[in-house]
């Protein structure tokens, strides 16, 4: 089970990825998720990464071999990276907002 709680989060980096450049340079998708959801999309990319960096956390129980170690490794980096990127982009769109 932890071993599947392993790939999902490793494929789920890449879709936390893909939705962080998505949000980030799509006018469309920002004026979508403000309008339909009341929310910034990057906020919606805060939370599927700590999701994910929690199922990755988890995913360290199910290692098997090296492969499986260095995917979990890769995972936990890779989602911290981008959380810390998104939070960091949203504090300071917070901190020098004039409106």
């Amino acid at each position: 089970m932890n071993s599947k709680i392993n790939l999902w989060a490793f494929i789920s980096t890449f879709v936390c990825i893909a939705l962080f450049f998505l949000a980030m340079f799509s006018s469309e998708v920002i004026e979508f998720t403000k309008s339909y959801l009341h929310t910034h999309p990057l906020n919606i990319v805060l939370i599927v990464s700590v999701i994910t960096l929690i199922l990755g956390v988890i995913g360290f129980s199910g290692m098997n071999n090296w492969k499986s170690m260095l995917r979990s490794i890769f995972t936990v980096v890779l989602t911290l990276v981008v959380s810390i990127l998104v939070i960091l982009i949203i504090v300071l769109a917070n901190l020098f907002k004039f409106t």
